[in-house]
């Protein structure tokens, strides 16, 4: 198990303003901050987190991240991290 196991057992008990920067915090951690613009809120009774990564592997960490979390079963989360590869000046030039 992640060695941050135990500070994310209790996100149940937590306000939903902690809950989410907890969220966020770890999703962070998880993926060693290649998730660039990460955002994690409320809609409605739903958790969205969006954000924009390099690789598909960096997003697939952060939803791996969230199944470590004791949420309520109940959560829906909408994860809307973009996956968009650097271009380079070889793609540039058939634009």
């Amino acid at each position: 198990m992640h060695k941050d196991r135990h500070a994310v057992e209790k996100v149940r008990d937590r306000s939903s303003t902690d809950r989410m920067q907890l969220i966020e915090r770890h999703i962070q951690q998880r993926t060693h901050g290649r998730v660039h613009n990460l955002a994690v809120g409320q809609q409605g009774g739903d958790i969205v987190v969006t954000g924009l990564t390099q690789a598909y592997y960096v997003k697939q960490l952060a939803q791996a991240s969230l199944k470590e979390l004791d949420l309520p079963a109940d959560t829906l989360i909408r994860i809307e991290i973009d996956v968009r590869t650097p271009r380079t000046r070889q793609d540039r030039r058939y634009e």
